[in-house]
């Protein structure tokens, strides 16, 4: 994707949605993810809240998802994707670019995708389980990608994210602290579009 943004933006956040119901005494890494990977797509939406630091930078940002779809804002970014076509705003140079990412660059606009397809790209260990949270850690199958490895901290109450770490390829980190995840209402599929008529001064960049 042609954006013009440090590349650590497409990865800015990999974050875990809340899960219901009870598992196994002693759940497996990929049964914590499975649980929340359904709760992601169960749910009509769901909104998480985060703080995103990277490069010593802090910044504060939000994400909707329904299903495949999603949008977010972080800073001068902002993305939307519908299930098929990706808008991706840059607010300080005032384009928009357009595009029909892979599967590969959705989890990269969007590491909350990496849920539903973790078992093809990453294989997942239970580093740490305690009374209060779950450690899993993520590790790509093949080599080449920007994230090597992702750690993630879950409330073994309710499985709500509570904060992560990525690592990435040119060896700088991403953290990301998430402050609150809820459901909500379905939302209209044009939510998951950018209007190019609320902003005609804006240059789209149609790269698909």
């Amino acid at each position: 994707m042609a954006l013009k943004q440090p590349r650590h933006v497409l990865v800015f956040l990999l974050a875990l949605t809340t899960a219901f119901g009870v598992i196994a005494a002693s759940p497996s890494a990929e049964q914590i993810l499975d649980k929340t990977a359904k709760a992601m797509t169960s749910a009509k939406s769901v909104t998480v809240k985060f703080g995103y630091t990277a490069g010593g930078n802090h910044s504060n940002g939000s994400m909707t998802m329904s299903g495949k779809k999603f949008t977010f804002n972080l800073g001068n970014i902002a993305v939307w994707y519908n299930g098929t076509l990706q808008w991706a705003l840059n607010r300080s140079d005032n384009e928009v670019t357009l595009t029909k990412p892979t599967a590969a660059e959705v989890v990269e606009s969007n590491p909350f995708a990496i849920l539903t397809s973790y078992k093809q790209h990453y294989t997942p260990s239970l580093t740490k389980k305690a009374k209060s949270e779950y450690i899993v850690t993520l590790r790509p199958k093949k080599r080449g990608g920007q994230i090597t490895t992702a750690t993630i901290r879950i409330n073994a109450a309710n499985y709500y994210p509570t904060a992560l770490t990525l690592r990435l390829s040119d060896g700088s980190s991403v953290s990301v602290s998430v402050t609150s995840v809820s459901s909500g209402a379905a939302l209209p599929a044009t939510y998951f579009q950018y209007d190019t008529r609320s902003n005609p001064k804006v240059e789209l960049i149609d790269l698909r």
